[in-house]
Parts: structure tokens; C-alpha cells; sequence
């Protein structure tokens, strides 16, 4: 008995590191991470627009010109992680990110008829050189 629970944490654990690595893969596309609702993934992209959403308190990243494009995919940096790039200095996060090349993790979902990832922590977006 012992030694099957010890053969059980082994394989979990392995099994852990196997999902670990692929939160450290290569980022997607855009057009891969829209086929992938409800799913956890690395994007990148560069920011072709982007808005201050003042009444859902949410900065908005897309990957198009037009947020209606349904080729789009939309950044949403939540409020309070807004306001953590205010402490930092960063006070027009529209501006700031407007022409970079980004790389964002999280869930891709669909909220209305837009796709997009939600930040919520800093850590899940980074600029890319």
C-alpha cells in the first residue's frame, strides 16, 4: 500500500511538471489563442488599439485596429492592476502599450461578442523587445 502511494505522489508530481512546462512554451499567435476558448495561454502580440473603459473601470489591448474585427483579441487589464502601473509611474496605460509587441498569459474567454484574456495580476503581461 505504501509503496503505491508513493508511485501516486511520483506520478503527480511528474504530471506537475509536465503543465508547469507548458506555461513556459513559446507564445501563440493570436489567431491560435482565439481557437482556444476557456483554455490557459501565452500570446503574443503587438497592441494595434487600445481604450480607457472608465465605466467598467478596465483598460482594453486589442490585437486589431477595430475591436469589432472578429479576428480580435482583446487584452482586458482590470482596474486594480491599472492602478498598480499608476503607483509605478504609468498613468496612461493606452498610450503606454499602443504600438508594442506584447506577451500576455491567461485564460482566453468569450464575453459578449468579444474574445479576450483578463489580467489581473501585472505579472501576466510583459513588453517584448
Amino acid at each position: 500500500m505504501r509503496r503505491m502511494w508513493v508511485a501516486v505522489c511520483i506520478m503527480a508530481g511528474a504530471a506537475g511538471l509536465l503543465n508547469a512546462g507548458q506555461l513556459h512554451a513559446a507564445p501563440i499567435t493570436v489567431e491560435k489563442a482565439l481557437a482556444r476558448l476557456n483554455q490557459e495561454v501565452q500570446v503574443q502580440m503587438k497592441v494595434r488599439s487600445s481604450k480607457l473603459r472608465t465605466e467598467r473601470d478596465e483598460v482594453d489591448l486589442n490585437s486589431h485596429t477595430s475591436f469589432r474585427d472578429p479576428a480580435n483579441l482583446s487584452v482586458v487589464i482590470d482596474g486594480r492592476v491599472a492602478a498598480w502601473y499608476s503607483y509605478q509611474g504609468i498613468h496612461d496605460l493606452p498610450k503606454f502599450f499602443f504600438g508594442k509587441n506584447i506577451v500576455v498569459s491567461g485564460v482566453v474567454e468569450q464575453f459578449g461578442d468579444q474574445t479576450r484574456i483578463l489580467v489581473v495580476d501585472p505579472a501576466q503581461i510583459q513588453i517584448v523587445k
